[in-house]
């Protein structure tokens, strides 16, 4: 597999504070993949709910940890 970039979560994050939708972020990340792969671990529509979950995580992860004291 190749990695992609998420340029419209990119776009959208670019100059925005730590306030950000952290769910239409990760929304945002997979709307561009056209083919999402599916077997019979998951479908492509549970394989990109997971994905958009797995970004808004790491997204509330990294603000937490860049505003710790």
């Amino acid at each position: 597999p190749t990695p992609l970039r998420a340029s419209a979560a990119e776009a959208a994050a670019l100059g925005q504070g730590p306030d950000i939708d952290a769910d239409e972020l990760g929304r945002l990340a997979m709307s561009g993949l056209t083919d999402v792969p599916a077997d019979v671990h998951g479908s492509a529509a549970y394989r990109s709910r997971v994905g958009a979950a797995m970004v808004s995580r790491a997204w509330r992860e990294a603000i937490s940890e860049a505003t710790r004291a």
